[in-house]
C-alpha cells in the first residue's frame, strides 16, 4: 500500500470515530485501504458496514465482502427511527 492508503487505513481504524468518510478519486486506492481496514476490524471482532452513493454500495459490498448500502437508505432508516 502506498502512503495514502496507509494513512487514510490508520484514521478508520485508529481515528475514534465511529463514521469515517475516505474520499478520493477513481484509482485512488481507497477500496485497498478499506479492505485492509475491513479485515483488521473483522480479527479484532468488530463489523464494517460500507456506505456509498447510489449503486455504488454494492460495488463496494462485493470487492470488500462486507454489508455496505446507500447513505440515502441510512439516512432514511436514522430519520424513520428503524
Amino acid at each position: 500500500m502506498g502512503q495514502g492508503q496507509v494513512g487514510l487505513a490508520a484514521r478508520f481504524t485508529a481515528g475514534g470515530h465511529l463514521l469515517e468518510a475516505g474520499i478520493g478519486s477513481a484509482g485512488a486506492g481507497k477500496t485497498t485501504a478499506m479492505a485492509v481496514v475491513a479485515r483488521t476490524v473483522e480479527m479484532a471482532g468488530g463489523r464494517v458496514l460500507g456506505l456509498a452513493p447510489s449503486a455504488a454500495a454494492s460495488v463496494l459490498a462485493s470487492e470488500l465482502g462486507i454489508g455496505a448500502d446507500t447513505v440515502h437508505k441510512l439516512m432514511f432508516a436514522y430519520d424513520s427511527g428503524d
